[in-house]
């Protein structure tokens, strides 16, 4: 048995503008869900940079977690973004949920001229970038040699409230389930997120899809689907 609760969080939609947002937020705390995550990508319907809305958000409400459902690993260096996420969780008071994935939206690559490795690389990098923002978050000089980034004796400024920052590591395939050979499981506070359609194939693990916050008269529970989470290896 486990002690985690069953939660409800919701996805921001396309907003227009700050007090959009605000009231957004605060309905939905009101209404008792657990998280409001931002999506990353360029194109489509995702127009908020997540460290700038969910700054926002935090500014706004008083409980409601925040976090980005999920980073792009590509779009940022892990040194640039572990600052960014530890001063998201400092100022929110240890609200943050950090959601990162390996990238995958062919789009976002094309339009904004990155190229897109393959799946192999881009895991392999996404898998260092989660050991250098754990280590920066840590107390003490950080060092880290890899295929893809080096650090060294970097202390990470600021510190984040929560020891640890709980992961939700995007996924869509049985690679990100599984752990680099000879690589220990990690800690509770590393969970795997897997769209609905990959999950047929892997775990049955289901998408959060939530709809907008409808008015709250007459509604017994929160409008959105259930969702589960399975813990990540990387």
């Amino acid at each position: 048995m486990h002690d985690r609760r069953f939660r409800f969080a919701l996805i921001c939609p396309k907003i227009g503008s700050g007090k959009e947002l605000t009231e957004l937020a605060r309905k939905a705390e009101d209404l008792g869900y657990s998280t409001l995550f931002v999506p990353d990508h360029f194109v489509e319907d995702h127009d908020l940079a997540p460290p700038v809305a969910l700054a926002h958000v935090a500014a706004v409400t008083e409980r409601l977690r925040i976090g980005p459902l999920v980073l792009g690993n590509d779009y940022k260096h892990p040194v640039v973004l572990a600052r960014e996420m530890a001063t998201l969780d400092l100022l929110s008071d240890g609200r943050l949920e950090l959601g990162i994935g390996a990238g995958w939206m062919t789009a976002d690559y094309e339009k904004a001229g990155m190229t897109l490795d393959r799946p192999g690389v881009r895991i392999a990098r996404l898998a260092e970038s989660i050991a250098i923002l754990k280590g920066l978050f840590a107390d003490g000089p950080f060092s880290f040699s890899g295929d893809h980034y080096q650090v060294t004796e970097l202390e990470g400024q600021p510190k984040p409230v929560q020891q640890p920052i709980p992961f939700l590591i995007g996924g869509g395939a049985p690679k990100i389930l599984a752990s680099p050979r000879g690589k220990r499981r990690s800690s509770a506070s590393t969970r795997t997120c897997v769209p609905a359609t990959a999950a047929r194939r892997t775990l049955p693990t289901r998408w959060c899809r939530p709809r907008r916050i409808r008015s709250s008269r007459g509604c017994a529970r929160p409008p959105v689907r259930a969702s589960t989470t399975s813990r990540s290896r990387v």
